[in-house]
């Protein structure tokens, strides 16, 4: 893949990462958001649709205490002026708006009831623990109680026709076998009845039956919602459940009929009337979805009668929230939109300077150089192209100096392959008469008496032949392809051997042999002759650094696995090398010791024998403190 797809192909993925996940977050909370304020809304539309609920039981209770304060309360419990009774009690409900009114005996029983029909005289309601509380406590009570259909009945005909109600079945509700509602949810109000004396005589007793009643849920309609419609419904709802059976609603059905008598969804009953705890939240009513509150309705002992609710149809609520979230999640597809043609046109820019520095790297590599780049100075890239540039100065001034060097060191080698050759036939052609001489010579010497003063001239020319001699042989051995008889060796081995031989020299010169040789070397195959040679060569030059005055040689070998070498390292505390004579060492005929006691070839010849091993050697020394010297030579063999 190239780079260029690389980098686009990030910059997508880091656009398309950031802008989805800023999608997502803005949707979630956007739709959070929508959700709180929706449920913020709810809560304040149920509190005020309670708040309506808990003036009606207000009104009820003043409308019943303004009654037990009349004069005319009195006189009917004393039984006196029935007549006027008749006339002023039922306008007080028609005027208070509630709908049912009875003067009660501090028995309970009834003595006079303003709704119609007034054949109360002597009945009792079934639960009077409210009447009982006002006269006992001679304050008004009120609170929200569930009459039955026969005290309904007593306080008002009418009052039992409205409480009756036929379930009707509802999507979701929880399954039941009853078919109608025939008790009454009412708000009712005790208020005692008072003598001149002051003592109790009685009380009154009012309702408001809430069964089929429009006054609190349509006032909070109208309050909540107004007249927003969607597709030709009311936005906004308000109930009140007796049970989980609507008996006064604004919820309506396709005709605009009030959906009296339909039933709660089963999950909401479940928390609202079996757990006593509010519901808010998305529920489905009748036949739609709305966004809605519950709360539950309860009399004084606490026992759940019904629920109060409001809501809010969902649709339109959707409809507004999935419009905010298609224009905010058009915002950010354009965002990052344009994000990915910015991040396109970035990387171009970015890109251009590379390709050229790919081209012309590739350009120099392959031997132009002459090769420069045209990137703009001012940035990272720009300073990259000053860098490029002068490191292709740099390469064309190195590769003519080498040249320059290389053309030197081919004319020094041309130079020492002549001289070698030169070297190799003036040797061969020497050798033979020297040897001559050399035999002659010693001939001589032996006829020559010890006490001829001639004798010392010719051990003279004996020496001085010697030394001819060894330097012809040197120059053969370093001029001569010879074969190499190799053989699987032991490093540790030849190591061995050739301390053997050096042995009795070591002592003579007080040099101490330290050796350090690593246990279970591989064998390799080598020549080993040569390399005894080499190792002795070493061993001795490092005794003769130490001048006779004694020192440490130490000897150690290590096999480096990692490598697949094995090395012998030999390293004296003699006199050390100089940093100028260490770049000669291993050159023919060079040499630090004093004339007559080298060649020059022992190193040279060293070198060569374990170049042929496919080895090396190196050398480590500081003047005064003493040199090492370390053979690398290939376990896997020449």
């Amino acid at each position: 893949m190239t780079l260029r797809k690389k980098l686009l192909i990030g910059f997508v993925l880091v656009v398309l990462l950031t802008g989805g996940t800023a999608g997502l977050v803005g949707l979630h909370f956007i739709s959070s958001r929508f959700y709180s304020e929706m449920q913020s809304q709810l809560v304040y539309d149920l509190n005020t649709t309670r708040g309506l609920f808990n003036q009606a039981l207000a009104d009820v209770s003043h409308a019943t205490a303004d009654a037990a304060e009349r004069r005319l309360a009195q006189e009917l419990l004393e039984g006196r002026n029935l007549a006027e009774a008749r006339r002023e009690l039922p306008a007080i409900l028609v005027r208070e708006g509630i709908d049912g009114l009875a003067v009660l005996d501090t028995d309970g029983r009834a003595v006079f009831c303003a709704g119609p029909g007034r054949r109360c005289r002597g009945k009792a309601l079934t639960d009077s623990d409210i009447v009982a509380k006002a006269m006992a406590s001679g304050e008004t009570v009120s609170e929200t109680l569930v009459l039955p259909r026969s005290d309904l009945a007593w306080l008002s005909p009418e009052l039992a026709e409205r409480s009756h109600i036929l379930l009707v079945p509802t999507l979701k509700s929880r399954p039941t076998n009853d078919t109608e509602l025939t008790a009454g949810l009412v708000l009712a109000a005790a208020a005692p009845v008072r003598g001149v004396s002051g003592k109790v005589l009685g009380s009154v007793f009012g309702v408001k039956l809430l069964s089929r009643s429009t006054d609190i849920v349509d006032k909070a309609t109208d309050m909540l919602y107004g007249d927003r419609m969607h597709r030709g419904r009311h936005v906004g709802t308000a109930t009140i459940f007796q049970g989980d059976v609507r008996i006064a609603t604004t919820v309506r059905d396709e005709k605009g009929e009030r959906m009296i008598g339909t039933r709660g969804a089963k999950d909401v009953c479940e928390q609202v009337l079996d757990a006593g705890r509010p519901w808010l939240g998305r529920a489905f009513v009748v036949s739609e979805w709305y966004l809605t509150a519950y709360e539950p309705i309860r009399d004084s002992r606490h026992r759940i009668l019904g629920m109060l609710y409001v809501g809010t149809l969902e649709a339109p609520f959707a409809l507004l929230e999935r419009g905010v979230l298609l224009v905010f999640l058009g915002i950010v597809l354009l965002g990052t939109a344009c994000a990915l043609v910015i991040s396109f046109v970035i990387a171009d820019r970015i890109l251009d300077p590379v390709f050229q520095l790919m081209t012309a790297s590739s350009r120099l590599g392959k031997g132009d150089l002459s090769t420069r780049v045209d990137i703009p100075p001012g940035d990272e890239l720009g300073e990259l192209g000053r860098t490029f540039n002068l490191m292709a100065d740099s390469i064309m001034q190195r590769d003519e100096q080498i040249k320059a060097h290389a053309q030197e060191v081919l004319k020094g080698t041309e130079r020492l392959a002549t001289i070698g050759r030169l070297a190799a036939g003036v040797a061969h052609e020497i050798n033979n008469p020297l040897g001559g001489i050399l035999v002659y010579t010693h001939l001589l010497l032996e006829d020559t008496p010890a006490a001829d003063p001639r004798r010392s001239n010719i051990e003279k020319v004996v020496r001085e032949t010697e030394r001819v001699r060894r330097i012809v042989r040197g120059l053969l051995e370093f001029a001569r392809e010879t074969e190499s008889r190799v053989e699987e060796n032991d490093l540790n081995d030849l190591v061995l051997k050739t301390l053997d031989l050096v042995h009795r020299q070591l002592l003579l010169e007080k040099v101490s042999l330290v050796k350090d040789l690593a246990p279970a070397l591989p064998p390799i195959p080598l020549d080993g002759d040569r390399i005894r040679q080499v190792l002795l060569n070493l061993i001795l030059n490092a005794v003769e650094s130490m001048e006779g005055k004694g020192g440490s040689l130490t000897i150690a070998t290590r096999h480096r696995l990692e490598a697949g070498t094995v090395e012998a390292s030999i390293a004296d505390t003699g006199c050390g090398i100089s940093a100028e004579n260490k770049k000669r060492l291993f050159e023919p005929f060079f040499t630090t010791k004093p004339v007559g006691k080298g060649t020059g070839l022992g190193l040279a010849i060293s070198y060569g024998i374990v170049k042929k091993h496919g080895g090396a050697i190196t050398v480590e020394s500081a003047e005064g403190k003493g040199t090492t010297f370390t053979i690398v030579l290939p376990t896997r063999g020449i």
